[in-house]
């Protein structure tokens, strides 16, 4: 393996690390949101937005996807509310997928 080949290895387990972590973070934050924290909608948002151009940029597509899909879940939301059940289960699903997509590399 090339010293760049080792180098980007690395950066992908750190990214892996930093975003599994950041997935328990994304959860508590849905926690948040269903006590009517409408702040933790952004705070999702916007680690779901780094996980997307992160991981696109480290050539982890289906990760890169999954964390896309959540951001646009919360994006779709009407601006200064609260997710309703349906809205809720879909970011709550995406959150689950990104884990999920995290696991499977």
């Amino acid at each position: 393996m090339s010293e760049i080949e080792s180098r980007m290895a690395e950066l992908k387990r750190k990214f892996m690390a930093r975003t599994a972590d950041e997935v328990g973070k994304m959860r508590a934050c849905l926690v948040q949101v269903d006590a009517g924290d409408r702040s933790a909608l952004d705070q999702i948002h916007q680690l779901a937005h780094r996980a997307c151009g992160t991981g696109g940029t480290l050539g982890l597509c289906s990760l890169s996807d999954a964390a896309g899909e959540l951001e646009r879940c919360v994006e779709e939301l009407p601006a200064n509310s609260l997710p309703g059940p349906a809205e809720r289960a879909r970011i709550g699903a995406a959150i689950e997928k990104l884990a999920a997509a995290i696991s499977s590399h």
